[in-house]
């Protein structure tokens, strides 16, 4: 949100599963239930929505004085909503865009032919259908690598 106000509303908040990040890492990327569950979290937060805070399931039922268990961000209605894109590499990531996100980067091996392309829009309108949503103002991004010897 402060990056929204230093802009004056321009910002975009681009997420990802974090699969390059983290396979260097040794890591595995987050899955599909854990990415839905945490742009529903990020969006409602965009959004001034006050939200019960992620726990760690092994801190679920634990008591903890002074623990927060509601959060909200303020400046929300100041400074305007911040569009929420979700970086994919397969159609049903694609598809759960369209259900909660305002934009879609596609990873090049998806959308660096046009069958991947149509697959990955005809995904993205799947999903905005089955949450009731039309992509008229979906953001679709490319993400090509290219390198140049």
């Amino acid at each position: 949100m402060t990056l929204n106000m230093l802009s004056k509303g321009r910002a975009v908040l681009g997420v990802g599963a974090g699969d390059s990040a983290v396979r260097t890492a040794g890591l595995s990327p987050a899955r599909l239930p854990q990415i839905r569950e945490r742009m529903e979290f990020i969006r409602a937060l965009l959004d001034g929505r006050e939200v019960d805070a992620l726990r760690p399931p092994e801190e679920l039922d634990k008591k903890t004085w002074g623990r927060v268990d509601k959060v909200r961000l303020l400046g929300t209605e100041q400074w305007g909503r911040v569009p929420l894109q979700l970086a994919v590499m397969g159609l049903n990531s694609a598809e759960a865009t369209g259900e909660f996100c305002d934009g879609v980067i596609v990873d090049g091996h998806m959308g660096g032919n046009a069958a991947g392309v149509r697959a990955t829009v005809a995904a993205v309108q799947a999903g905005a259908k089955k949450a009731g949503r039309t992509v008229k103002d979906f953001r679709f991004i490319a993400a090509i690598d290219a390198a140049i010897d």
